[in-house]
């Protein structure tokens, strides 16, 4: 069931993102992914941003910054969604990169 729940989520974080459809200036990517980087210790979850294309996570920032001013918690996205995906490291980095960079109203 959990899993179940996890892939909805997805599916609608997945959709949601795509369907934001705004080009984001290769500047604001950048700082995007130095700010999730600076949120990492070297390690898997640190390859793992750095392998992946800065492009899908910083989309993926804008879809945690619409679930936060939907009236997620940062906690909520972490556990109930992202860290079964990108593991707790990656997951918190991205939400505090999404916090700093793409939506700062959001920073608890």
């Amino acid at each position: 069931m959990r899993i179940a729940a996890f892939t909805l989520s997805l599916v609608i974080i997945t959709v949601f993102t795509a369907s934001l459809g705004t080009a984001a200036s290769d500047s604001k990517v950048s700082e995007f992914i130095a700010a999730a980087e600076s949120h990492l210790k070297p390690g898997e979850a640190l390859d793992a941003l750095r392998a992946g294309p800065p492009e899908e996570y910083f989309r993926w920032g804008e879809g945690i910054c619409e679930h936060l001013r939907g009236g997620w918690t940062p906690k909520q996205l972490i556990e109930g969604n992202l860290d079964q995906f990108f593991g707790p490291e990656l997951s918190v980095a991205l939400v505090l990169a999404a916090q700093q960079v793409i939506c700062p109203d959001q920073r608890q």
